[in-house]
């Protein structure tokens, strides 16, 4: 087990996993072993794959966002765009991550009733 990264917990190993963190995921697969380890690496692959559908600008944000822990207000003042400029772009690329990635909740996923 790594000394360094054994005091952190299971969420935070989930997202140095998921900026590809090598050292999180050995980590994983020991408290957790194989099985754990195969799907946190398959859902990383899965959406780093999604991410570069995405246009640039929407991905910077959301790379900037999720992976750099930058608030929107943080990302409109780096990037020197308005914060709703910021809000939009990561709207729409959380939505359009959700239909790369096969969320539940959206449209192609959803079925009328009537």
């Amino acid at each position: 087990m790594n000394r360094q990264l054994a005091h952190l917990s299971d969420e935070a190993l989930v997202a140095l996993a998921a900026r590809s963190e090598q050292s999180a995921l050995a980590e994983l697969y020991d408290r957790y072993g194989r099985t754990a380890y195969a799907f946190l690496r398959l859902q990383r692959e899965r959406v780093q794959a999604a991410l570069r559908h995405l246009p640039d600008a929407q991905r910077e944000a959301l790379e900037l966002a999720y992976y750099g822990g930058f608030s929107q207000s943080e990302l409109a003042e780096r990037l020197g765009q308005p914060l709703g400029t910021i809000k939009s772009r990561m709207f729409g690329g959380l939505s359009r991550m959700r239909e790369l990635l096969g969320e539940p909740g959206t449209e192609t996923s959803w079925t009328p009733t009537t």
